[in-house]
């Protein structure tokens, strides 16, 4: 199985859908992740937005 330990992933639109789904997949194989999106604040209309997964974030 390859894993991505030591590796570093930027990844944007990862706030919420697919994209949040790659950057948790990522994170869980060992990956430091950096992800943009454009609001640290969640959509209210899609469920499941990836802000309650942050370490934390930078505001640009």
């Amino acid at each position: 199985m390859n894993t991505l330990h030591d590796k570093t992933l930027f990844i944007t639109g990862a706030s919420r859908g697919i994209g949040k789904a790659i950057a948790l997949r990522a994170a869980r194989d060992g990956a430091r992740v950096v992800i943009a999106a454009k609001t640290a604040e969640p959509d209210p209309r899609p469920p499941g937005t990836i802000t309650p997964d942050l370490d934390y974030f930078v505001e640009a």
